[in-house]
């Protein structure tokens, strides 16, 4: 079974992707701050991480500059309303920028073949 990490401070956003990996029968795990996804990360394998870029200029790539020094870094999708930081996909690895709010259905199909990989 695969892990998810939901990243994320607003709950309704959070149920949502809860609901979709749960269809496709995976095993969720949330924080609501980058620093709380490091934490996570230190104690479980992901697979792949959801998180949005809401938060002060240092903390939003506080996640990501972890997960590039991991050994085998878990894919990272981020879900966000604001996309002014679309450079990060030049400094990171990022599979997909999914803005707010976002299609459900076309990103069920989305992660489905993402996590079928």
């Amino acid at each position: 079974m695969k892990n998810i990490l939901i990243v994320d401070d607003e709950i309704e956003i959070v149920k949502i992707w809860q609901e979709l990996f749960q269809i496709l029968e995976l095993k969720t795990y949330t924080a609501p701050t980058k620093t709380a996804g490091i934490e996570v990360l230190k104690e479980v394998a992901i697979d792949l991480i959801i998180t949005d870029l809401k938060g002060s200029r240092t903390d939003r790539t506080t996640l990501l500059d972890y997960v590039q020094e991991m050994k085998s870094p878990p894919k990272i999708i981020i879900s966000s309303g604001f996309f002014k930081s679309k450079s990060l996909g030049n400094k990171y690895t990022i599979e997909k920028f999914i803005p707010k709010p976002f299609d459900v259905r076309k990103e069920l199909i989305y992660l489905n073949d993402l996590l079928s990989e």
